[in-house]
């Protein structure tokens, strides 16, 4: 019983290593997001690597679907706030609202890099090893 506590405890203790060495992740505002529940934000990143956005929003770019475009960076900008991946959605943020205001140059101009940050973070979320059981 001790020894299952102890191997919680360490558990614990590489968790938490490996998330705040995520530079990208606010952890204690993502953990406060999730009323302190450390099990369900493992969850919730977990959720949100594994629904990998990343290809659709491509496709919808290069389709010039701007109206769904518009909609899938709005729920990444909700889903990047909620995990603590602040710099994501404000970006995600600007995004949406370029879209919105019709700003097509700025979308252009900034869809590559914006695409290139979220695929990094998704890496990093899968190389962190945080569900792999």
């Amino acid at each position: 019983m001790v020894g299952d506590c102890v191997e919680q405890d360490n558990q614990r203790t590489a968790e938490t290593e490996a998330i705040t060495g995520l530079t990208f992740l606010d952890f204690a505002g993502g953990l406060e997001r999730c009323m302190g529940d450390r099990s369900f934000y493992l969850e919730l990143l977990a959720s949100f690597a594994e629904d990998n956005q990343l290809a659709d929003l491509q496709r919808l770019y290069l389709a010039k679907d701007w109206q769904e475009y518009r909609i899938r960076v709005h729920a990444l900008k909700s889903s990047s706030a909620y995990i603590g991946a602040d710099r994501l959605s404000a970006w995600a943020k600007r995004m949406e609202l370029a879209v919105g205001a019709q700003d097509m140059d700025y979308v252009q101009r900034n869809h590559g890099a914006f695409m290139e940050y979220f695929e990094n973070i998704l890496k990093q979320l899968a190389g962190a090893g945080l569900w792999e059981k």
